[in-house]
């Protein structure tokens, strides 16, 4: 499984305070369950719950949002187009330990594709984690997704990086 890693990556490069201090951040995946049919291929796919972690946060919960969101767009973008679902796909709980910091959890589930191939000298198989579709194959009414994130304003004030 990739993505914990990725996300990991990706919020640590995008929250500098993760970097400073990871040991702030933990990335669990649970209630995994490996998909496969019988067929001729031996490619399966990953599905499973994803937890965040956040401990002592301290630039309120828009500063880690954004960021996921992002992420998420590049990398489970059906995610977000779950409309029959979009109320529970990601949840979370907060817990103010004081006006300046949070304990925040974030649950969502995610899938990686993962297909094999036997190779052609008959010596094993060559595994493959397949991309994502793109944003346009999944029709986002022409969102602009590219935008780098750099940093994410609130009331004026620069929430990351600080």
């Amino acid at each position: 499984m990739d993505k914990p890693d990725l996300l990991r990556a990706y919020l640590g490069a995008s929250i500098p305070e993760f970097l400073t201090d990871p040991d702030r951040m933990a990335v669990f995946v649970d209630k995994g369950r490996l998909v496969s049919r019988r067929s001729a291929s031996l490619s399966y796919e990953y599905r499973y719950e994803l937890t965040l972690w956040l401990e002592a946060f301290t630039r309120g919960p828009d500063a880690v949002m954004v960021p996921l969101l992002l992420w998420l767009r590049t990398h489970q973008p059906e995610l977000l187009l779950r409309f029959e679902r979009e109320d529970d796909a990601i949840v979370f709980a907060a817990d103010i330990l004081d006006q300046g910091s949070w304990n925040i959890l974030i649950r969502f589930e995610l899938t990686e594709a993962v297909t094999l191939v036997a190779r052609g000298d008959g010596s094993g198989w060559d595994v493959t984690h397949l991309p994502e579709p793109s944003a346009d194959d999944l029709l986002l009414d022409g969102a602009n997704i590219d935008v780098p994130l750099a940093e994410i304003w609130m009331d004026g004030a620069r929430l990351v990086p600080t």
